[in-house]
């Protein structure tokens, strides 16, 4: 299930943001929730997290990324 698809249904919207609070409550205390490198960034200009461990949330990010996409490409899965 994915957002674009028009076949998820109504509730896919719910779905997807419950995902998202779980995985925040589940990960919130060792990362504060932040899953968004812009949110990291803000974070640290902000002065709330240190700038020594921005760069691992940058890097998780981007290997996260890299992982889906050769997943995505590796299981020859369609958009269609």
């Amino acid at each position: 299930m994915v957002s674009i698809d028009p076949g998820a249904g109504a509730l896919a919207p719910l779905a997807i943001g419950f995902t998202v609070l779980v995985g925040a409550y589940a990960v919130g205390s060792v990362s504060g929730g932040v899953f968004n490198p812009a949110v990291a960034v803000g974070i640290t200009i902000m002065g709330i997290s240190e700038l020594s461990s921005l760069w691992i949330y940058l890097v998780a990010n981007l290997l996260g990324g890299a992982a889906a996409a050769l997943a995505f490409n590796s299981l020859k899965l369609s958009a269609d």
